[in-house]
């Protein structure tokens, strides 16, 4: 099955779908997710999250939490 992901804070659903834009791209390059739980906590819990904008640092922060890229490996980007 698929990694169960879990928000907290306001995330509104376009922000809840980058968990199926992430997988979906990690399985077109060939890339699988150990099947685990996802945590994600957005702060300050008051505001409001929306948008796709936070899909790369959804999915930089999933690989390198399962050391599928080195800590620091994107930090010259």
């Amino acid at each position: 099955g698929l990694p169960r992901w879990r928000f907290s804070g306001q995330a509104l659903p376009e922000v809840r779908e980058g968990r199926d834009r992430i997988l979906q791209a990690l399985q077109q390059n060939r890339m699988f997710l150990p099947r685990a739980a996802v945590s994600v906590g957005f702060s300050p819990a008051a505001g409001k999250k929306s948008g796709t904008g936070l899909d790369i640092a959804l999915l930089l922060a999933v690989l390198q939490e399962h050391a599928l890229i080195p800590l620091g490996a994107y930090a010259a980007v």
